[in-house]
């Protein structure tokens, strides 16, 4: 159970509205798993948008917003992704001053999953396991951060937890720490955002999920950069596509038969 607090939903014609980009907001009902914050005001009379679902009808309006260009102080992120989403104040640790195209060994995620019947159970999906790591080393994201190990499941039981390799350690034992982040963008709209600590074989980057509107059902759209040689240009096309494209597309179907 979350504490979260609510953003009140101005309509329509109040709304901010983002060049090349429509918020899409569903009738509003709690979300499940989501708690209203007590000491707001009048909590009886407040709802949590369930999900905010992006349709993207003008790429190149909605990247045009701000740059397309992640910057950060060592300690904090300020970002605005390839595809228009924008956030800002992201705790981080040792990161660079940015993450950008123009950066060395620079790559890009860009991942979508099949249709949900349920973007509700499909955001909880990604709040409660925002990363393709062992479920026992997984929690919720949180709007403070959590710690979680992102190493995905399968490769995790075959260096540590079911190796029997001399290099075995204790189950537990971290090898891709990251802290997963339940915020809002700049829009308002509930996201994940996975970023990667100091002592993660891929940092410096960042992942980010949220839902997108589709003909077909709404479903979860994750995209991010870093600036690890083992992701950039240079790397072998296979582990590129592991990495940026594969890990993902796994965790989707996970998070998606979860949902129904």
């Amino acid at each position: 159970m979350f504490r979260i607090r609510p953003s009140i939903d101005l309509g329509n014609d109040q709304a901010p509205h983002t060049p090349g980009l429509h918020n899409f907001r569903p009738p509003q009902e709690v979300v499940p798993g989501f708690r209203l914050n007590t000491d707001d005001p009048e909590p009886s009379g407040l709802r949590l948008g369930p999900t905010a679902l992006y349709l993207f009808d003008d790429l190149d309006a909605a990247q045009a917003v701000a740059p397309v260009r992640c910057t950060s102080d060592g300690s904090t992120l300020d970002c605005t992704t390839p595809k228009g989403l924008s956030w800002g104040g992201l705790p981080v640790e040792r990161f660079p001053p940015e993450i950008a195209p123009s950066t060395p060994h620079h790559h890009g995620t860009d991942v979508l999953s099949p249709p949900g019947a349920s973007a509700d159970k499909l955001l909880q999906g990604i709040i409660d396991k925002p990363t393709p790591g062992p479920p026992r080393l997984n929690r919720p994201a949180t709007p403070a951060g959590t710690l979680n190990e992102a190493t995905p499941d399968a490769l995790y039981d075959l260096y540590i937890g079911a190796s029997k390799f001399p290099w075995r350690r204790p189950y537990g034992t971290p090898l891709s720490q990251v802290t997963s982040h339940l915020r809002y963008d700049r829009e308002g709209n509930p996201i994940v955002i996975n970023v990667t600590r100091p002592s993660h074989g891929l940092a410096p980057g960042y992942v980010v999920h949220y839902l997108v509107r589709t003909p077909e059902g709404p479903r979860i759209q994750t995209e991010g950069e870093g600036l690890s040689p083992l992701q950039g240009p240079s790397s072998p096309k296979l582990l590129r596509e592991y990495l940026n494209k594969k890990v993902w597309d796994s965790y989707h179907r996970e998070i998606v038969n979860r949902s129904k």
